[in-house]
């Protein structure tokens, strides 16, 4: 975002669906001329998380459902949710925009100058993942979500976590081992580059997709305007999912599982 980005107003809509129409007036925000999003049409039910600076340049604000069809607009939140600073630890105190995990909308988000770019990929990143991914056991979740789905322990719930592996629940970092090479797993420089992302940092288990017959996508989370690139080497990134696995031992006290870092740890952010 640009602190110089226009003032626009904002609505909260509390309630589901992203739609441009409604609300109570929430107040205004930096926000770029020329941003849009997807919103509900049919069946199509986008689940946008969203995440604005206010004016005094350090407070995010976070939402879900969020829809703006204008590049001039105004913009909707379906629902605000909790706000943190940008020094912060974007865990702790506040429920963020993935109603599944209450996990940050910001933390893990795959940037677009990041997939436009040539460097590398140095933090972890966030994934969405089918139900039958994740375990019951525990509450269904684990550091650093403050939540599981609603339903993610009935067996009749499109959300149930019929998993079996008790440390893969909601909240759950997933990583690449090490023996894996990059270079012959896939060909794409993106696809290489996020597969050395997923191998020195990994992902995060942020949200789920439903468990629908016959639908059981696994998706990579990232700003507006990644998914082009990130869906051309798609069939790629689907070979990088299916060879995570779950850092049992990872935690508050141990972050990505203790012991020596594969890399040296993201700078501090800056503003």
């Amino acid at each position: 975002m640009n602190a110089s980005a226009p003032l626009r107003q904002t609505y909260d809509r509390n309630a589901w669906d992203a739609t441009c129409s409604g609300g109570s007036s929430f107040g205004q925000f930096p926000i770029p001329d020329g941003l849009t999003t997807d919103v509900t049409s049919g069946s199509y039910l986008p689940n946008n998380t969203g995440a604005l600076i206010r004016q005094d340049g350090r407070t995010i604000q976070e939402g879900i459902w969020v829809a703006r069809c204008s590049g001039t607009g105004p913009l909707y939140w379906g629902l605000t949710l909790g706000e943190h600073d940008i020094y912060g630890d974007g865990v702790s105190d506040f429920y963020g925009g993935h109603g599944g995990s209450g996990l940050s909308a910001v933390g893990g988000s795959l940037r677009l100058w990041e997939v436009n770019g040539s460097g590398a990929i140095a933090h972890a990143l966030k994934v969405t993942l089918p139900v039958s991914a994740l375990s019951n056991c525990s509450g269904g979740y684990r550091w650093p979500a403050q939540v599981a789905d609603s339903g993610y322990n009935e067996s009749g719930s499109w959300s149930f976590y019929s998993g079996s592996v008790c440390a893969m629940r909601m909240g759950s970092l997933i990583a690449l081992p090490p023996t894996e090479n990059c270079n012959t797993l896939v060909s794409a420089t993106l696809a290489r580059r996020i597969c050395q992302a997923l191998q020195d940092y990994g992902a995060y288990v942020v949200d789920t997709h439903p468990n629908v017959s016959g639908w059981s996508p696994s998706t990579l989370n990232g700003e507006i305007g990644t998914g082009p690139a990130v869906e051309a080497v798609g069939g790629q990134l689907l070979t990088l999912f299916a060879k995570l696995k779950v850092v049992s031992n990872n935690g508050e006290g141990s972050i990505g599982g203790g012991g020596t870092p594969r890399v040296p740890p993201a700078p501090p952010i800056g503003n």
